[in-house]
């Protein structure tokens, strides 16, 4: 027999490997969610550049009494903008096509790990269609330049320049360098021959600087010690003359700042994705997103922090699920809630209390703490913060007892839900435990009658409703 009870809950093994799986897809699932809305910004970023191309290009080539070619190609980019309202539309309809949870926690319903493994496929899948789209128009910006490049080498050569934010390599500067370097002891062909390797070569830095754009979208996009070494080369370029010396220049400095370039393309991608889905749980969180730097230490911060509020966030949601299961199982034995209130500790932390009806003119307050720790406390009703006197704590006593087999037959209910205590501490059912609940503490739904006691220890209720 037992007074005042405090118990810690938990998930039996087979219900906190489901909640876990479940858990897991649906960290999938955001993770697909963020990544799906970064491609479809990607998309339209390149689609805009696309089209910025081919009126840069049509302007250029309309000052030279040319024209352009690339009807084709502006239909193929009306076919890929539908596209992008069908994608858009898509996402919309897989995130209102499938259950969700109650708000704060994960079901265990078998129905639910399944609606939320093909959301996650239809996800993967959708991921997979944009993707493909970005790397089609990707391509479609070469088939411009390629149009433009039968038109004039010098516009197409300008519009790159344009596109890498001036820093690209200006090759008719470099053949004007070769044309004014006058060799006398060197004949004519030889001349021709070293203008020409240098041009080859100049070519193939200009086409190296041309594939940076293409994997990064825009100069930019690249850090600033990055953007320095773009224009550190493209100046040192422009000036060399020797063949044997802009062929190892294109070794030793080119090459590996495209590869570096591509690198920190990719490492920006990862970043702009994580640091997405972290900024979206610091917001459902109630928390500040902390500014990082976008370097592979700032990634693996982020990562950690990722880890750190979605275990915290999976400790709250299993603990919300098992404050329902309390809730559904107090409903399911006959108890009514008839209020409920929170209370804020010094320490900012929130606790939870509702109240049940036990008895008329009794009920159970259950507490639910931020660690797990729920309390039931059994007690009579008044409107007033008072100690019960000697009759009326003789009469909870009794109750105290009566609730300590209705306590037994709760686990039983719990236990189908797969909940189970942990441990828990029972006070003995003794006049000294016994209370009166105050429930104008309470935000009540219902009316409840005062407790009182009659001398012949028979419960009598006042005429007036506490409300």
């Amino acid at each position: 027999m037992s007074g005042p009870k405090v118990s810690i809950y938990e998930l039996r093994a087979a219900e906190k490997a489901l909640f876990y799986e479940q858990r897991k897809v649906a960290n999938q699932i955001t993770a697909c969610e963020q990544r799906i809305l970064n491609s479809l910004k990607t998309l339209s970023t390149e689609l805009d550049n696309v089209l910025k191309l081919i009126s840069e290009g049509e302007a250029h080539c309309q000052n030279k009494n040319r024209s352009l070619d690339v009807g084709d190609i502006k239909a193929q980019i009306e076919q890929i903008q539908a596209f992008v309202k069908d994608l858009t539309s898509e996402y919309q309809n897989i995130n209102n096509k499938y259950a969700v949870d109650k708000t704060g926690y994960i079901s265990l319903a078998h129905s639910m790990i399944v609606e939320r493994k093909n959301k996650l496929k239809d996800f993967t899948e959708l991921e997979d269609s944009i993707g493909n789209r970005i790397r089609e128009t990707r391509g479609l910006r070469g088939k411009v330049l390629d149009a433009i490049l039968e038109v004039d080498e010098s516009i197409r050569n300008e519009l790159i320049d344009q596109m890498l934010g001036g820093f690209s390599l200006d090759i008719t500067k470099v053949k004007r360098k070769i044309e004014a370097k006058s060799v006398e002891t060197e004949s004519e062909v030889n001349q021709e021959e070293v203008a020409k390797k240098l041009s080859e070569i100049s070519r193939k830095i200009y086409d190296a600087l041309e594939n940076v754009i293409e994997e990064i979208g825009s100069v930019d996009n690249l850090s600033p010690s990055l953007k320095a070494k773009l224009k550190q080369l493209q100046e040192k370029s422009v000036e060399i003359t020797s063949v044997d010396f802009l062929e190892n220049y294109y070794a030793i400095s080119v090459v590996p700042f495209v590869k570096e370039a591509v690198e920190y393309s990719k490492l920006r991608n990862d970043y702009d994705i994580l640091y997405g889905r972290y900024a979206r749980l610091c917001e459902e969180a109630g928390i500040a997103a902390t500014a990082l730097d976008c370097s592979e230490a700032g990634l693996s911060l982020l990562r950690e922090q990722i880890e750190r509020i979605e275990r915290e966030n999976a400790e709250c949601m299993k603990r919300e699920y098992i404050n329902n299961a309390i809730e559904e199982a107090m409903i399911e034995m006959g108890y009514n809630l008839v209020g409920h209130r929170e209370a804020v500790k010094k320490t900012g932390k929130r606790i939870k209390h509702e109240l049940y009806q036990f008895e008329e003119g009794t009920g159970v307050d259950v507490t639910y703490g931020e660690n797990g720790q729920i309390t039931m406390e059994l007690g009579g009703f008044d409107n007033e913060d008072r100690v019960p006197n000697a009759s009326e704590a003789g009469k909870l006593t009794e109750d105290m007892h009566k609730f300590c087999g209705e306590y037994a037959a709760l686990e039983r209910v719990l236990e189908k839900k797969g909940v189970e205590r942990k441990n828990v501490s029972m006070m003995p059912a003794k006049e000294e435990f016994a209370q009166i609940i105050n429930t104008n503490e309470y935000e009540l739904v219902k009316g409840v009658q005062v407790f009182q006691v009659r001398k012949e220890k028979k419960n009598e209720l006042k005429e007036n409703q506490v409300q």
